[in-house]
């Protein structure tokens, strides 16, 4: 029996030694798996995807920075920026904002030559590259 205990607590400090080897605590910043520090933030995550909070069934916050574009999204179609604490909501500053939706995306799909040919008329274009 005492070389079970001893083969089970060798086991334990290896798996916490391996834990503890992933996240670093240095000059107050964290670094989890082997993140290299940032100058201007406490905390740097390497080789994650992204995190996910869900308090509750069916509630949940995303951020995703493994896609094209980085992705926050919820529960609901609507994502707050509200202070709670001041019961004010936040300005965002943005350069763009684009609001598509993929029904809208899809109807009146003209091709790029009629497109061209509508702009050209237009602009007068036409009738003069015709003369």
């Amino acid at each position: 029996m005492k070389p079970l205990k001893l083969l089970l607590f060798a086991v334990v400090v290896g798996m916490a030694m391996s834990t503890q080897a992933q996240i670093r605590y240095f000059q107050n910043r964290l670094s989890i798996n082997d993140a290299l520090p940032h100058e201007d933030y406490e905390l740097t995550i390497n080789k994650w995807r992204g995190l996910h909070w869900a308090p509750k069934t069916g509630v949940f916050f995303t951020l995703d920075v493994f896609t094209a574009a980085p992705a926050i999204c919820g529960h609901s179609d609507q994502i707050a920026f509200y202070n709670p604490s001041t019961t004010k909501f936040n300005s965002i500053l943005v350069s763009e904002v684009y609001n598509l939706s993929d029904k809208r995306s899809k109807k009146e799909i003209t091709s790029l030559k009629l497109y061209e040919q509508h702009n050209a008329v237009e602009t007068g274009q036409l009738q003069m590259a015709r003369q």
